[in-house]
């Protein structure tokens, strides 16, 4: 039903005097305000869907922004775990880079010392005093200690290794290992297995002196190694002099003085 129809009945009332027409006219006026309340809603409710979908719309945005936002937050708060991590892992290598540069510099300055306690067996050329892996070691040559083919030292080492007992005697809670060294000539007609068995029955004799002289026993320890660990070439007679030593080396590091 249109309002075409409508005023249509209602002037065919109104003229059959079934209504007056003061009545025809406010029912005339009633409709046409309900007709236009009615646009009015329904321009209301189009104006309302078009906000709605614009809403919806950014809504939408919004969400995918917020999405990024979340990827972009979780990737950031990744990569900032990650720098944290670093961070660390560079103060502590920083740290032990301050640490080992310090242990250097202690080093330095302990072998310096032992230098000096040594000097006068250094200036002779009889012995050597190295820094090795963080370790001092003490090198004497084997001929200022054993005649050739030989385990008993000589008078004259006797004498050197009690300079050395002298220095030793001084550390406290330390262990010194005394090791045996040759050349790579096969051991001819002096009773000897092999180089094995010279080697460690020389770092066992020196060991007895350094203890005679004074070096607590615990802190002794005696090793051989025969032919294996050269600090030169096998290859001249001259170079075998350095072959041929007895090395005490300060467990497990050089101590402070």
């Amino acid at each position: 039903m249109n309002k075409h129809f409508i005023l249509i009945v209602l002037g065919a009332l109104a003229l059959t005097g079934c209504v007056t027409k003061g009545k025809y006219e406010a029912q005339v006026n009633k409709y046409k305000k309900l007709q236009m309340e009615k646009t009015t809603l329904e321009q209301a409710r189009e104006s309302l869907k078009k906000e709605l979908e614009l809403k919806s719309a950014d809504n939408k945005r919004l969400g995918g922004e917020l999405g990024e936002w979340k990827e972009k937050h979780a990737r950031i708060s990744g990569e900032a775990g990650e720098l944290k991590d670093q961070l660390e892992a560079t103060k502590e290598e920083l740290e032990e880079l301050r640490r080992a540069r310090a242990e250097a510099e202690e080093r330095m300055k302990s072998l310096k010392i032992m230098e000096e306690k040594f000097r006068k067996l250094i200036d002779s050329g009889n012995l050597e005093v190295v820094n090795f892996n963080g370790r001092l070691v003490i090198k004497l040559k084997a001929n200022i200690l054993f005649d050739a083919g030989k385990a008993k030292v000589r008078d004259e080492g006797i004498v050197a290794l009690k300079d050395v007992a002298v220095v030793l005697a001084q550390f406290t809670g330390r262990h010194f290992q005394v090791s045996g060294h040759t050349d790579d000539e096969p051991v001819k007609r002096s009773g000897w297995q092999d180089n094995w068995e010279l080697s460690s029955v020389r770092a066992v004799a020196v060991l007895r002196v350094l203890q005679e002289a004074g070096v607590p026993p615990s802190m002794l320890s005696a090793a051989g190694y025969s032919e294996f660990q050269p600090v030169k070439a096998n290859d001249s007679e001259e170079n075998k002099k350095f072959n041929r030593r007895i090395e005490i080396t300060i467990m497990p590091e050089i101590p402070k003085m």
